[in-house]
């Protein structure tokens, strides 16, 4: 109803942002890291909050983490209703007015920062990326979600091999190139053990390294 930000700290909690291009400059100064954010790979389910569903990406997105458990991104500090990096929030953040829809359509519009854009030059590290992407693509497990479905399950071992080469890429990079395992969410973005509950399943993965399908009710529950 103002056509000025008041400070209330809604938009913070809703999501975090999704960065443009622009925002290179934030990881260039060293200002943001690959443990602050998170990628969202093109197919990736996630939750469409105009429409209030779930829906896949079109293209690649890289956005700041939100705080486990909520939509509330990282870097709000509720006591004070502020953000802890305000002097260098990412151009969404200073963009977005609230009480303008439209002007919220045109940000969306923008050109959006990848991976290709933070990393092509540091092989062979890239090399493995593009590799991993390329045989863990969310396309790929939507295929072999669907065959899982239309076989009646008896495609499985082509999922658990979906998910045993997903595991080992993620342990290979962190141990190979002293990476954190926080940091695992932008290199090569959400497992595929999380990427599978969309679909109705939880995967547990067993103290031998194996893993352990269950199927999910419609609140979430094993």
């Amino acid at each position: 109803t103002r056509p000025y930000c008041v400070r209330c700290g809604t938009c913070c909690t809703k999501g975090s942002p999704t960065l443009l291009s622009e925002d290179i400059i934030l990881f260039n100064r060293d200002l943001l890291k690959p443990s602050d954010v998170i990628t969202v790979r093109k197919g990736e389910w996630v939750r469409a909050h105009a429409q209030d569903r779930l829906e896949p990406t079109e293209k690649e997105l890289i956005k700041i983490r939100e705080v486990p458990g909520s939509t509330a991104c990282i870097f709000f500090e509720p006591e004070g209703k502020s953000c802890s990096i305000y002097d260098a929030r990412p151009l969404q953040c200073r963009q977005q007015e609230c009480w303008d829809p439209q002007d919220c359509d045109e940000i969306r519009d923008q050109a959006v920062l990848n991976r290709a854009a933070l990393l092509s030059e540091t092989r062979p590290l890239w090399d493995i990326i593009l590799r991993h992407e390329e045989r863990c693509s969310c396309e790929e497990l939507a295929r072999v979600m669907a065959k899982l479905g239309a076989t009646r399950g008896q495609a499985v071992e082509e999922l658990l091999e979906l998910l045993r080469f997903d595991q080992h890429v993620r342990s290979f990079i962190k141990e190979n190139f002293r990476l954190a395992a926080e940091a695992m969410d932008f290199f090569l973005g959400r497992s595929l053990s999380q990427a599978v509950e969309p679909y109705g399943l939880r995967v547990v993965e067993e103290p031998d390294g194996s893993f352990l399908l269950t199927m999910l009710d419609d609140a979430g529950d094993q």
